[in-house]
C-alpha cells in the first residue's frame, strides 16, 4: 500500500479482490517449503489450526504497517482476516492512532486507514504547485482537524489522539514541512498563491508556533521573508477590515445580505509575523529573541499562559472566555517608506532596548461576556461607526451575538502583577458574531473591540458619584472635549507619556515603566492629551486622582475589580449612554477567533468622533498595526 507513487493508491485499496483470486500458496508444487497436502484431507485449512479472531489478534499486534501487508500476503487465510473491509483489525489499527474517523459505516474503516496513511507518508512540500498531491493533503489534514474528539459511540472524549499525534515532531513530521511552509505554492511568486483551505489550516493551527517552547516554533522556518509589512500595517493603503464586503457592492445593502468575506490571507501574514516576533528562536535575523516579543512570550509561559490547542470538538460552539494574554505592535514615528517599516518593524524594539529584556509588558484583557443587546454594552457611538456597521450583521433573536465589556491592564513581570491599578486601564466594549465555515472548518467567529481610556474627568466623575460626599469640587469645571486635536502627532503624544511616566516613578521611587502605544498610555497622558500640560483644569484634576488613587494603595482595593468598576460607571449613565466626550483616545481592534476559541488576532486603528474618514480613524493611517491573544 505504501509505494512510491500517489497513483498506487487505487491498487492498494483495491488489494481484497486480487487476494480473493490469486493468494493461495498451496495451488502449486513450486512452492517445497509448503507442500500441497493431501488431496482426501477435507476441509484442510490455517483457521483450522488458528481461528479467525486469532489471526486477528495477530495482525493488531503487528506494529509496522509493511510488517502487516507481508502477514497477510503469507497466504489468503490471513488475507481473509486483515485485508478484507469486514475485518475489525482496521477499526482497531484506526483508533489505536486517531479520533474516530467521520465515516458513514464501519466497513470504511480500511480505506480511511490506507488511503491516510499513504498521504502523510508522502506529504509533499508546498513550494511548488502540485494539485493533485496538495490537495489531498490539505483535504488529510482539513479531516484530522474536524475529527478531533470526535466520538459518536460513546461520551465525549477529554483528550484527542490526533492533537497529540499532530502536535508531535515525531509522530507527525510531515506538519514541520506543512507550518515551515508560509504560503501555498511559495516558491515561484512573493506570498505564494491565494489558497483558502491552505491558509485555514495554517490558522488553526497558530498554537503551534507562537508557543515559545514548542518544537515548531523554534525548528520551523521563519523569516522576515514570510508577511508582507503592508498588509501587516496597511501601509500606505486605505482602511479596511478583515471581515469586508466586495467594493462592488451596494451600499444599502443590509450587512447580513452582503457578500461578507473573511480575509484570510491578511490573517495568515498576520499570523507569520506573530510566529516570527513571539516564538522563533533560530539563526538569522531572529537570533536576538529578545529584539522584540519573545521574552514577553516566554514570561507568559512561566505563568502558565501560553497558547493552546481546542480542549472540545471545533464543532461545538465555545463560550468566550474571560481572560486573555498578547499584544499588540506599532511603529513610532511612522516611517516614511517601506524600507524604514522593513528595518524597524515594531516599537518593542525600542522598549527592550531602552528598559531590558523585560521593558515589553502584556497586555490582558478581563472581560465578561452576555448574549443580550438590552445590555447596553455595545454602546450606539462604536455600533454606528461606518465600517463597522457595514460589515456586522444586524442581531436578533436567533444571531448568537456576543457582547463584551471589561477592563485591559498590563501585566508586569517585575514590580507588581498588574502594571497599573484596575481603575486606570483601559477599558473594553466589543462584539462577536459567526462567521461562516472556511473551506468546510467550522466554528470562526469575528471580534470588534473597543479600547479607550476614558478621560480624567470622566473618572472622577464615576469616584465621586460612587462616594457619600455630596461635594464635587469639579462641578465648574467644563467637560474637556476629548480628542479635539484628531490629528496630534503621534511621537509626541508618546514622548509626553514617557517622561510623564519617568517622572511619576522616580518621585515614588519606583522603576520606570515601559514607553508605550498612545493605545495603551496611562490616564495621566491621557488629561496631557486633552488638554494642554499648563492647564489649571487638567492639572487640578490629575493631582485630585492621583491623590484618590493613593489613598487606595498602589494597586488599589481587591473590590475595585473588573466588575466593580463596571457598576461604578454604571451609576453614573447607562452603559449604552457612553460619549465621546467621556473618552480620551480610543482604538478599535478587528479580528477572529480562530476556531476552537482559544487564539484571536486581526489589525487595530485609531479612531475619534465622528469624521467623514472610514471608521472614523485618526491620523491620517499612520496608527495602525496587528494584535494578538491568548487565553
Amino acid at each position: 500500500m505504501f509505494g512510491d507513487d500517489e497513483s498506487q493508491l487505487s491498487d492498494s485499496v483495491s488489494l481484497t479482490s486480487s487476494m480473493d483470486i490469486d493468494m493461495d500458496p498451496f495451488a502449486s508444487n513450486t512452492n517445497t517449503a509448503h507442500p500441497k497436502p493431501d488431496a482426501g484431507v477435507d476441509g484442510f485449512s490455517i483457521q483450522y489450526l488458528l481461528p479467525l479472531e486469532i489471526v486477528e489478534l495477530i495482525a493488531i499486534r503487528i506494529a509496522d504497517d509493511a510488517d502487516l501487508m507481508n502477514f497477510a500476503l503469507t497466504c489468503k487465510d490471513f488475507a481473509t482476516a486483515t485485508v478484507l473491509e469486514k475485518s475489525t483489525v482496521w477499526r482497531t489499527r484506526f483508533l489505536a492512532r486517531y479520533d474516530h474517523p467521520i465515516i458513514e459505516g464501519p466497513y470504511e474503516f480500511r480505506v480511511a486507514y490506507q488511503l491516510r496513511e499513504l498521504v502523510l507518508r508522502k506529504f509533499p512540500s508546498f513550494a511548488s504547485i502540485g494539485a493533485a498531491r496538495s490537495r489531498a493533503a490539505l483535504e488529510v489534514l482539513r479531516d484530522m482537524v474536524l475529527e478531533t474528539y470526535h466520538s459518536p459511540h460513546g461520551p465525549k472524549r477529554t483528550r484527542s489522539r490526533n492533537l497529540e499525534v499532530l502536535s508531535s515532531p515525531k509522530s507527525a513530521p510531515y506538519m514541520e514541512e506543512f507550518l515551515s511552509s508560509p504560503f501555498f505554492a511559495y516558491e515561484f511568486r512573493p506570498y505564494g498563491k491565494p489558497n483558502g483551505l491552505f491558509a485555514a489550516l495554517q490558522l488553526v493551527f497558530s498554537h503551534l508556533v507562537l508557543h515559545p517552547s514548542s518544537h515548531f516554533a523554534v525548528e520551523t522556518k521563519a523569516s522576515r521573508d514570510n508577511y508582507d509589512l503592508k498588509i501587516i500595517y496597511l501601509y500606505a493603503l486605505p482602511l479596511r477590515t478583515i471581515y469586508y464586503a466586495r467594493k462592488s457592492q451596494v451600499q444599502d445593502i443590509e450587512p447580513q445580505n452582503r457578500d461578507l468575506r473573511l480575509d484570510l490571507e491578511a490573517l495568515l501574514h498576520i499570523r507569520n509575523f506573530w510566529t516570527g516576533h513571539l516564538a522563533y528562536k533560530g539563526t538569522g535575523l531572529y537570533t536576538n529573541s529578545l529584539t522584540t516579543y519573545g521574552e514577553m512570550a516566554r514570561m507568559l509561559v512561566g505563568r502558565n499562559h501560553a497558547p493552546r490547542a481546542w480542549d472540545r470538538a471545533i464543532q461545538e460552539s465555545v463560550e468566550f472566555q474571560a481572560h486573555w494574554y498578547g499584544h499588540y505592535s506599532c511603529t513610532h514615528p511612522t516611517p516614511r517608506y517601506i524600507t524604514d517599516i522593513e528595518e524597524h518593524q515594531t516599537c518593542a524594539e525600542d522598549w527592550i532596548l531602552q528598559y531590558g529584556k523585560n521593558g515589553v509588558h502584556p497586555l490582558t484583557l478581563d472581560l465578561q461576556a452576555t448574549n443580550s443587546a438590552q445590555r447596553g454594552w455595545w454602546p450606539p457611538i462604536f455600533a454606528t461607526i461606518p465600517i463597522v456597521e457595514s460589515t456586522t450583521p444586524h442581531a436578533d433573536a436567533d444571531s448568537s451575538h456576543v457582547y463584551i465589556r471589561g477592563i485591559a491592564p498590563f501585566l508586569s513581570p517585575t514590580s507588581h502583577p498588574d502594571m497599573y491599578p484596575a481603575y486606570k486601564s483601559l477599558r473594553v466594549r466589543g462584539v462577536i458574531h459567526p462567521l461562516p465555515s472556511q473551506k468546510e472548518i467550522p466554528g470562526w467567529r469575528r471580534i470588534v473591540m473597543v479600547m479607550y481610556q476614558p478621560t480624567p474627568r470622566y473618572l472622577l466623575a464615576v469616584l465621586d458619584v460612587n462616594s457619600p460626599e455630596d461635594d464635587d469640587p469639579f462641578d465648574q469645571i467644563e467637560p474637556v472635549a476629548a480628542l479635539e486635536v484628531p490629528n496630534m502627532n503621534q511621537e509626541g503624544v508618546a514622548e509626553q507619556s514617557t517622561a510623564l511616566d519617568q517622572m511619576q516613578a522616580q518621585d515614588q521611587g519606583q522603576a520606570q515603566p515601559q514607553a508605550q502605544n498612545p493605545a495603551q498610555m496611562v490616564i495621566d497622558d491621557a488629561a496631557v492629551a486633552a488638554v494642554p500640560a499648563s492647564s489649571e483644569e487638567a492639572k487640578a484634576m490629575r493631582e485630585e486622582l492621583e491623590a484618590r488613587e493613593e489613598l487606595k494603595g498602589p494597586l488599589g482595593p481587591a473590590y475595585l475589580t473588573r466588575d466593580f468598576i463596571a457598576e461604578m460607571e454604571d451609576n453614573l449613565h447607562p452603559p449604552e449612554e457612553l460619549a465621546w466626550e467621556d473618552i480620551g483616545y480610543a482604538y478599535i481592534y478587528e479580528g477572529v477567533i480562530i476556531p476552537g476559541g482559544k487564539i484571536m488576532m486581526g489589525r487595530y486603528w485609531s479612531c475619534g468622533p465622528p469624521t467623514v474618514v472610514d471608521g472614523f480613524e485618526l491620523g491620517n493611517g499612520v496608527d495602525r498595526g496587528p494584535w494578538v491573544f491568548w487565553c
